[in-house]
């Protein structure tokens, strides 16, 4: 039998309120946007207003490194911003030097998921 909401609450457990998942729901239906107080699962701020996040589309995992812009309380993705393969990621960080260019990187390295070989 299912505990009810107060009774979770009694035993210690954490409990998201009806409102906070109302709130996520709504944010997560508004095409990438979302508040300050509702930042979305797996989105995490690394300052001046950039956030990174991954994604999978068709079994292709992707890492998205996004700055947004805030009105008021809310963030807009806006189009500067970078999608990576997690290898790529990996790869920058076994560099001591950051490669600058294409001409830098591996021959069979992809950069875009596979746009770039």
């Amino acid at each position: 039998m299912s505990e009810t909401h107060s009774e979770q609450r009694k035993l210690g457990k954490v409990v998201e309120s009806s409102a906070n998942k109302k709130a996520r729901r709504e944010v997560s239906k508004k095409y990438g946007k979302f508040t300050e107080d509702c930042i979305p699962d797996g989105v995490f701020p690394i300052g001046d207003d950039v956030f990174v996040f991954a994604s999978i589309y068709y079994d292709s995992v992707s890492v998205h490194i996004r700055r947004f812009k805030k009105y008021g309380k809310t963030y807009y993705p806006t189009p500067e911003g970078i999608t990576l393969d997690p290898q790529w990621i990996e790869y920058i960080m076994r560099k001591k030097k950051v490669p600058e260019s294409l001409e830098e990187l591996p021959v069979d390295f992809s950069l875009l998921n596979g746009t770039f070989k």
